[in-house]
């Protein structure tokens, strides 16, 4: 029996399409099976030891972790979109001689991350963060131009605005901007049906009939100009209880349910970001500084001395965010010569940001960060001359040269000028045979000391 239990209350965010959910697939199956020469940690001479399943908090779901993994062994590339879940067991480290491990991984969907920034606004200062600063952004302006424009009409109803503020999401959604909100439009509240939850490929053929901006179609909202708001005080109040009533609901769990924990993985998908161009680069990284600046990760003075990662037993839960993992997924899809600009690509759109909260920490050793670049899934084999070989959904095995990442971001590109190709992920069928990766070593070792 050990006297002490050591927590780790991880969670896992990212933006839509970052793949969190094979990197939690992944990290599970290495807990549950690890082997030694796949995944080494501390010098090579730890060794994990899964202990027991233990069942999720209430008000949680548990991870489908079997499912997931059997998706993936299938060669589906991802599974599809879900609710928050939670993951529980406990773990012994071959090298903690008095201390027994205890795992709890949330996953959060990526969606919901454009919610946050509710949890700090009142419906009056979202509405001026999204109409006058995110909306006046280069890349966002042509696309809101024709939803600002009505408010100059004489005469417009609240079905007119919402309607015009779904076609404005869509807009959004279709170029590939990651500020949606609210995220109900693409991911529904409440859905019995998992086909039914996600909107994704409705909207991709320009069907909104089901995707809201809001809990349902009765408690739909938009943001409206300060102006607009002082003419129509009514429809602006309707529209602030909606917005309070959708925080309640949404915004505000979530948010408390990262803060609970005491460190946090943050994918940023750098090769989608190339993909695609500066306003989806610009769009991430705005999202990511409201996040921060919603979840404040640091131990304060009181939790830094009475530092409860390790105790003398119990379930330990909210004890402050003092590790951050900051992550670069998908590793595979670049040629094993360029990848070690992908850390330094994530480590110089996102440092200036996370430095300010090790910064402003009474002791910095209460706050550490880490940047990483991972594949949870090995999908590919690098080849010379750029190529990288895997399996392709519709033509099965072959090679595709991927572009060359550069060292630093460029002042600007357009959608095409990189390009990464998918492939299928596969987990053995061997469940005990944990996933050929990249870098999840570094990862675990981080996060699990």
């Amino acid at each position: 029996m050990k006297l002490f239990s050591s927590h780790h209350n991880i969670a896992v965010v990212g933006l839509n399409n970052s793949g969190k959910t094979t990197f939690v697939t992944s990290f599970i199956n290495h807990i549950l099976a690890h082997d030694p020469s796949k995944l080494k940690l501390g010098k090579g001479d730890v060794r994990l030891a899964f202990d027991d399943d233990l069942p999720p908090y209430t008000g949680l779901e548990r991870f489908p972790y079997a499912k997931f993994r059997r998706v993936n062994s299938n060669g589906k590339i991802k599974p599809e979109k879900t609710t928050t879940h939670q993951y529980r067991c406990s773990f012994y480290r071959s090298d903690w001689k008095k201390t027994k491990g205890y795992l709890n991984i949330i996953d959060i969907p990526g969606e919901r991350i454009a919610d946050i920034p509710m949890h700090r606004y009142s419906y009056l200062d979202w509405s001026y963060w999204l109409l006058e600063i995110i909306f006046q952004g280069p890349h966002y302006f042509d696309l809101a131009k024709a939803y600002i424009e009505i408010f100059k009409r004489d005469v417009l109803n609240e079905g007119e605005i919402i309607l015009a503020y779904r076609q404005l999401l869509l807009d959004l959604f279709k170029s590939y901007r990651p500020i949606i909100t609210p995220s109900t439009f693409l991911l529904n509240y409440q859905s019995l049906n998992t086909e039914e939850l996600y909107n994704g490929q409705r909207l991709y053929k320009c069907d909104i009939s089901k995707s809201f901006a809001g809990l349902n179609e009765e408690e739909q909202f938009a943001p409206i100009p300060v102006a607009f708001q002082k003419i129509n005080p009514e429809l602006a109040k309707k529209f602030a209880k909606r917005y309070e009533n959708y925080k309640e609901k949404i915004a505000t769990p979530i948010t408390t349910t990262i803060r609970k924990c005491n460190k946090l993985a943050v994918l940023i998908d750098v090769t989608t970001i190339l993909g695609h161009d500066t306003g989806v680069y610009n769009g991430n990284r705005a999202l990511l500084d409201q996040f921060f600046k919603v979840i404040s990760p640091g131990k304060s003075l009181l939790e830094g001395y009475w530092d409860g990662a390790v105790t003398l037993g119990g379930n330990l839960w909210d004890s402050g965010i003092a590790k951050i993992a900051m992550i670069a997924p998908k590793a595979d899809l670049v040629n094993h010569e360029h990848r070690g600009s992908l850390k330094n690509l994530l480590r110089d759109m996102t440092e200036s940001i996370v430095n300010k909260y090790i910064y402003k920490a009474y002791d910095k050793s209460w706050l550490k960060c880490d940047y990483f670049a991972c594949a949870a899934v090995k999908s590919t084999l690098s080849l010379p001359n750029g190529l990288i070989e895997g399996t392709n959904e519709i033509k099965g095995i072959s090679t595709f040269k991927t572009s060359n990442l550069p060292t630093k971001w460029p002042e600007k590109w357009v959608p095409g000028e990189y390009r990464f190709p998918s492939f299928e992920l596969r987990f053995p069928e061997i469940e005990t045979i944990p996933p050929e990766h990249l870098g999840m070593d570094g990862i675990l070792d981080f996060l699990l000391s």
